[in-house]
């Protein structure tokens, strides 16, 4: 799934929200990684070999190899997990392009990735549900602001 819209919008808050909820409700047992991929850092965004590189790290795979190396041994740990019951949630924050997530996709459907990105992200090793988000009209950001506060102080007047 992609989550796409303007800087500052609320795409990360959304995708950390959902990742929370969805590991609570035991969807994935085995939790959530977040990838931080840079992709409008003024240094200069993640690179494809730099993100599988993420993902061995956080899967305790060794990354001293070359990526498509990396790539197998981090598609065979999600598979360990799958077949221990403990599915994933990867969560690809501020991806820049298809190419810089395509390494990051799970070889099994138990796992799944969640990206965030300021562009629609197609291509044919990406094949993904895509949400734009808008900004909210003035009412619909007063009444999300309320029914929050409410939300976190419920007996807040």
């Amino acid at each position: 799934m992609v989550l796409s819209g303007l800087p500052g919008i609320g795409k990360t808050a959304l995708a950390l929200h959902v990742a929370h909820q969805a590991v609570a409700r035991g969807w994935f047992p085995g939790g959530a990684l977040f990838l931080h991929l840079r992709g409008h850092d003024p240094a200069g965004p993640v690179g494809a070999k730099e993100a599988i590189g993420m993902l061995a790290r956080a899967l305790c795979v060794d990354d001293a190899m070359t990526p498509d190396e990396q790539t197998g041994l981090c598609q065979a740990a999600l598979n360990r997990l799958t077949d221990e019951g403990r599915a994933v949630l990867l969560i690809a924050d501020d991806a820049s392009s298809a190419l810089q997530i395509e390494r990051l996709v799970p070889a099994r459907s138990a796992h799944r990735l969640l990206v965030t990105s300021r562009h629609l992200l197609t291509g044919p090793s990406l094949r993904a549900r895509l949400f734009g988000l808008d900004e909210l009209a003035p009412r619909g950001a007063a009444d999300l602001i309320a029914e929050t506060r409410r939300h976190a102080r419920p007996d807040d007047p």
